[in-house]
């Protein structure tokens, strides 16, 4: 279904070929596609400053630097945010697990 969304994005929208099935207890709750392009959104953010509540996680900063954002300003380092849910550290390096686990 992923796919055929992807495809059918490209097709009737001129949008990227990315689709994506959220589901929950054998059931579909959410659906989606990469809209940049339908939308008009901007995939570069080149001389954009980035200004935020909580420090990016590292996870995040690649995607910025990729965009091409100047920039970040934040108010709270990510240790000041850790008891309003789980460190950046371990969610960042829950994201870097090879695709297996």
């Amino acid at each position: 279904m992923a796919v055929d969304l992807a495809v059918a994005n490209v097709r009737d929208h001129g949008g990227r070929p990315f689709g994506a099935v959220v589901v929950r207890d054998g059931r579909i709750i959410a659906i989606g596609v990469n809209g940049t392009r339908p939308t008009r959104r901007r995939t570069r953010l080149d001389g954009c400053v980035i200004h935020a509540s909580g420090c990016p996680a590292r996870c995040a900063s690649p995607p910025m630097y990729l965009a091409g954002v100047s920039e970040a300003w934040f108010v709270c380092a990510s240790e000041d945010a850790e008891r309003f849910g789980p460190p950046a550290a371990a969610v960042c390096a829950g994201l870097a697990k090879p695709l297996a686990e």
